[in-house]
């Protein structure tokens, strides 16, 4: 224990002036405790109030002390406390009408003096509204909607009969183009041309993206933000040079919402300290919504506790380790409606992430590619323990593993991979430094079909287990009952040193995913150990 330790409190009804060191005299924003950082010692603990919402951002710098705790107070009948990352755009805003139903707002008007970078994502009473795209996202209770390449005219031009607008229209957008069944790829347009006749446009990206004159022909691509896209309702574009948003509400006027967007980068940065690693700081029973990251950790740091927190609505990573975080334990959180990835851990060892629930996560076809394809877990940590995880509706693969003696255990996964076509629930490949020592074990997997939407194929091929790319172990999967994946229970692309034993799969998984198919030139059967009782069947090798 740390004999010197205060308590400080901040609440909307407080004042920056005040002490913060009772509930009856706390701080109020967090700008306050940014401006704090010096003054805080070890074991202090910073708690913010239940049923309040707190807008901003907060840096733990290099002054930040070890021991630390970040949490509520208040009745526990309230809600936590939410630290977000959005704007509000102010109810009396003067929002100006367009034609058929749509509205602007100038935002040097509502918030002046304040630059605004590119709006990434608005809300309307809390539901994310779409970016302006063509052609539109989904019809009432129809699918999605897609143009199609026809053809790939260079390295980074696209040929596609379905864009018919004139010359010029589409110039400035970002491209969404499913370059695979397992990826998108966002690239920005630098001209497009209308052709002669029928013949559709030419798209010219601004870099060079493919050089292969066959690939990716008959895949789906939109158009995005910018005003040509901008018609249906639920859409929005910001205008960056004139600072302008526009708005085409679900129905009626702008005023009939809260209308959010997100603006900050993060709630709380973690930056380390001038000492070494920041150690032992706590996080617990907060609510975190609308930032680019909630929890960003790019610096060292070792023993970090996530507890008890719920997630929503952030566009990169809810949390995100990226600077070598030993000795982690993220626990009995809640992830939700996740724009990017749920939790990315990359470099570290002993971490633990257990009992969390996430569902929903990166389930917005081709948007935020940069963060590891919207995963719900990307795990490269050696020494790594996942268990007692509720995983369900993920846009792409469930969890990745890349490091060495990382154990799933005990997780649920189910609908998986609701955006791409080619996957897994449980991904891995070798990366850098190999997986030995992996063990998965005890896991239930289900109903992972994926989506052939915007693709050239007509079938789908996700697995329970994948492990790619010459994956060598020792490496134990064991216990493990798989049902309802359209590739098969397990994918093990020219694996050795795998033991398999003890696991439950049904009859058509086993035969599609463990059979005779899955076997190559490189690896046979006889590099494993393979024990596979069936639901209802007998093993097809009998």
């Amino acid at each position: 224990a740390f004999s010197e330790s205060a308590t400080y409190y901040v609440a909307n009804t407080g004042s920056d002036s005040n002490s913060g060191l009772s509930p009856d005299a706390p701080w109020q924003t967090m700008d306050r405790l940014t401006s704090n950082n010096g003054r805080f010692s070890p074991g202090d603990s910073i708690l913010f109030r239940r049923g309040d919402k707190f807008r901003g951002q907060w840096t733990l710098s290099d002054s930040f002390p070890d021991g630390c705790l970040i949490s509520s107070f208040g009745s526990t009948s309230q809600p936590k406390p939410v630290l977000s990352g959005s704007l509000a755009v102010p109810a009396d805003a003067n929002w100006k009408s367009r034609s058929s139903g749509s509205y602007f707002l100038e935002l040097n008007d509502v918030f002046p003096g304040l630059a605004i970078p590119r709006i990434q994502s608005v809300f309307a009473n809390g539901e994310r509204m779409t970016l302006a795209r063509w052609p539109n996202r989904r019809p009432s209770g129809g699918a999605e909607q897609y143009a199609f390449v026809s053809s790939i005219a260079d390295s980074n031009s696209i040929i596609s009969s379905n864009v018919n607008q004139p010359t010029g229209t589409w110039e400035g957008a970002t491209m969404h183009v499913r370059s695979n069944s397992w990826k998108y790829m966002e690239l920005a347009v630098g001209s497009h041309t209308k052709l002669s006749g029928d013949a559709g446009g030419k798209i010219t990206t601004t870099t060079s993206w493919t050089s292969s004159t066959s690939w990716p022909r008959n895949f789906g691509f939109y158009l995005s933000n910018l005003l040509a896209a901008f018609d249906d309702a639920g859409e929005w574009f910001h205008d960056v040079d004139e600072n302008i948003l526009y708005f085409k509400p679900p129905s009626g006027s702008p005023s009939r919402y809260e209308i959010e967007f997100v603006f900050y980068s993060y709630a709380i940065r973690i930056r380390g300290s001038s000492r070494g690693s920041l150690k032992d700081l706590t996080i617990s029973d907060l609510a975190f919504e609308q930032q680019m990251e909630a929890i960003s950790a790019p610096s060292q740091m070792e023993r970090l506790t996530v507890r008890g927190c719920q997630f929503t609505n952030q566009e990169w990573y809810s949390i995100g380790i990226s600077g070598y975080g030993n000795d982690s334990l993220i626990v009995n959180n809640v992830f939700e409606d996740v724009h990017g990835v749920g939790i990315y851990i990359h470099y570290g060892d002993g971490n633990v992430v257990r009992n969390n629930s996430l569902r929903q996560i990166g389930m917005w076809d081709g948007q935020n590619t940069k963060v590891s394809g919207n995963n719900a877990m990307t795990i490269k940590s050696s020494n790594t323990l996942i268990v007692g995880n509720r995983v369900e509706y993920v846009g792409s693969l469930a969890i990745i593993a890349q490091e060495r003696n990382i154990t799933i255990d005990s997780n649920f996964f189910s609908h998986c991979m609701q955006t791409m076509g080619d996957g897994a629930c449980i991904y891995t490949t070798p990366g850098t430094t190999g997986v030995e020592g992996m063990v998965i074990k005890n896991n239930i997997i289900h109903d992972s079909l994926g989506s052939t939407d915007s693709t050239a194929e007509d079938y789908t091929a996700v697995y329970g287990i994948y492990f790619d790319s010459a994956t060598f172990g020792p490496i134990l999967i064991m216990n493990n009952t798989i049902w309802n994946c359209t590739g098969g229970a397990m994918q093990l692309v020219h694996s050795s040193n795998v033991i398999v034993i003890g696991n439950r799969f049904s009859k058509d998984q086993a035969e599609k995913g463990f059979g005779p198919a899955a076997l190559t030139k490189e690896w046979s059967v006889q590099r494993y150990l393979v024990r596979i009782p069936l639901i209802g069947g007998v093993p097809w090798w009998d």
